[in-house]
Parts: C-alpha cells; structure tokens; sequence
C-alpha cells in the first residue's frame, strides 16, 4: 500500500506511476493522497508520474515536469507489445 511505503523512513525513494490518472478518475481520493504526502519522512523523494496533475499536487511539488510525444510508435499503427508498453 502506498500509504504504508511513504511513511516508511528507509525508503528514500517512492515512485507513484500514473498516480494523477488515479485522481483524476476517482479510484484514489485526492485528501488521502495529500495527507500521506504531507505526512512522508521530510528525505523521502516521492515521484508521481501521469498527464492531468491535479492542482493541489502540483502545488504540493518541488518540481514540475511535462513530457511531451515528438514521436511515437501507435501513431505509425504498432500496437502496445507485452514486455515494452505493458
């Protein structure tokens, strides 16, 4: 459980893939999300990744960052392949 790594003070290190989509949908509450951040060991990185970052977490940030496709392998019609995409 997420809850459980991020108040964990031997993990530097918390990666959250595609947590914003989990917002964003509704499958994660937005205040539970912010209270385990708020409540992390002050070392501890946390990383979120996905499009659509609710305001509150990109307040919340130290750093933004937006990843924007020049190029990608769907758009020339190859399908998502197991052990690359998923």
């Amino acid at each position: 459980q997420c809850e459980v790594m991020l108040a964990n003070p031997s993990l530097d290190v918390v990666l959250l893939d595609d947590l914003t989509h989990m917002v964003a949908y509704c499958y994660v509450e937005l205040d539970r999300v912010t209270l385990a951040l708020s409540q992390r060991p002050a070392e501890q990185s946390v990383i979120i990744t996905g499009r659509a970052a609710h305001r509150t977490l990109i307040e919340m940030a130290d750093t933004v960052s937006e990843v924007k496709n020049v190029k990608h392998a769907f758009e020339s019609g190859i399908k998502a392949r197991k052990g690359v995409d998923w």
